[in-house]
């Protein structure tokens, strides 16, 4: 089988998912697939998933400035990270977010609390493209993004806060 055999026989299994209404999802963003895919997990930011959680480089919301309102992105809202809180880039990428069916108690509570943060903002711009993303200062460690809309959001990795401004 050749690559492309390859990719026409996937593309076609996630085709068969959706005309049977089951929903088609991969591991990771491909962008080939977009079109028959409704959600990839674990497509964010590489340094989300490696073991060791090094950063190679600084992170930029390149899928999603193409395929934001295409598809469904889940984000992991871990807080305590040495590359800032999860949560914040969920915010900056107008995601959809994960939720620690693991908590119990008052940290099932403030993870409740963060998750429906993030499910707001995904309602407002699901659909909206992202159309601008920038650093608002040189460590890159303050970032905004812009959805057409008129909806941006701020954040400040080192600082871990947000704000979000709806038109």
């Amino acid at each position: 089988m050749t690559r492309k055999e390859c990719l026409e026989y996937r593309k076609k299994c996630f085709d068969f998912l959706n005309a049977n209404e089951i929903i088609a999802s991969s591991e990771e963003t491909i962008d080939w697939a977009v079109p028959s895919l409704v959600t990839a997990h674990y497509s964010p930011y590489s340094f989300m998933v490696e073991e060791n959680g090094s950063m190679l480089g600084v992170p930029v919301p390149l899928f999603n400035l193409v395929y934001h309102d295409c598809m469904v992105v889940p984000w992991m809202m871990d807080a305590d990270q040495p590359e800032g809180d999860y949560m914040l880039y969920a915010l900056l990428n107008g995601g959809a977010a994960y939720l620690n069916c693991e908590a119990e108690g008052k940290e099932l509570e403030k993870e409740i609390e963060r998750y429906r943060t993030v499910a707001q903002l995904q309602e407002k711009v699901a659909y909206s493209e992202m159309v601008r993303h920038e650093f608002l200062d040189g460590n890159y460690k303050k970032q905004r993004t812009v959805f057409a809309d008129g909806t941006e959001v701020t954040v400040d990795l080192e600082a871990g806060t947000y704000q979000i401004h709806q038109n």
